[in-house]
């Protein structure tokens, strides 16, 4: 970002810059939940410096001042927070209409990237992001959103960083329960179901939803309806496959017979 000139850049111009992103950082909210912004060009300007500061607080070895900013921390935490409340991420389910990201996505990409480098190796902004809520907010971003590109892997960095080393944070995540799975029809369609054994998820293997199965389910369904209304569709499933092999068997059984009664008649011929 900086071309190798980063020692150049005095910190006093970051440490500047964050103050006035403080003072805009409304622009940040209304952006990323998709309001209309008063001053166009000032929501602008205030991404592109939430940019700059989350590259340069990467910066280690040249802006250590501005990485340890607690104030400008709270303030990305707070805006993020925000975000979250009033636009809340969406988990991409099968079915979901296609959509194109509009640029609003930065902003929270943005802040992330800003608080995990200014969580990383830093006990006290560590504490300071859990106090204000903001572990289980960024929580809330390690989710597939074609809204949010590149969101996970922020977010999976950032938990990273807030839980090295520290046990209140990690404790967040030892206490998240589990709340169900969330199925996929494209594995539903080959036969594969996500289910619970306990607290964890196992690929079971299920009758592949085809067509044709799904057309024999719902003729069968019809049918339990007046004969039993309680019985459910795997019962229904298994009733036809026991019809089904014991359709075989006299069928084989019936084969065996002509062949005693062909094998008898070839002697009697001979």
């Amino acid at each position: 970002m900086f071309g190798g000139l980063e020692s150049a850049v005095p910190v006093t111009v970051f440490l500047y810059l964050s103050r006035i992103l403080t003072q805009n950082r409304q622009y940040l909210v209304d952006m990323a939940v998709g309001k209309d912004v008063e001053d166009t060009t000032k929501g602008e300007a205030s991404v592109r410096i939430l940019h700059l500061l989350a590259d340069a607080t990467a910066k280690e070895e040249c802006f250590e001042r501005l990485r340890s900013n607690t104030p400008f921390l709270e303030v990305a935490v707070k805006v993020l927070n925000e975000i979250q409340e009033n636009k809340p991420v969406k988990f991409d389910l099968p079915g979901r209409e296609e959509v194109i990201p509009d640029g609003s996505f930065m902003v929270r990409q943005e802040l992330i990237r800003l608080i995990t480098n200014m969580c990383a190796g830093n006990r006290h902004h560590q504490d300071k992001v859990r106090i204000l809520g903001g572990v289980t907010t960024i929580l809330c971003h390690c989710v597939v959103d074609k809204q949010n590109p590149y969101m996970p892997q922020w977010s999976i960095m950032a938990i990273r960083m807030l839980t090295h080393k520290n046990k209140e944070n990690q404790s967040i995540i030892n206490n998240l329960r589990n709340e169900g799975v969330v199925q996929d029809e494209a594995l539903r369609k080959l036969g594969v179901e996500i289910k619970m054994d306990g607290s964890k998820p196992r690929a079971a293997v299920v009758h592949p939803q085809s067509d044709e199965n799904l057309l024999k389910l719902e003729e069968l369904s019809e049918k339990s309806q007046i004969e039993n209304p309680e019985q459910s569709e795997d019962d229904l499933l298994k009733s036809e496959e026991e019809n089904f092999y014991t359709s075989k068997e006299e069928m084989l059984e019936e084969a065996d017979n002509n062949l005693k009664v062909s094998k008898g008649n070839f002697k009697d011929s001979g």
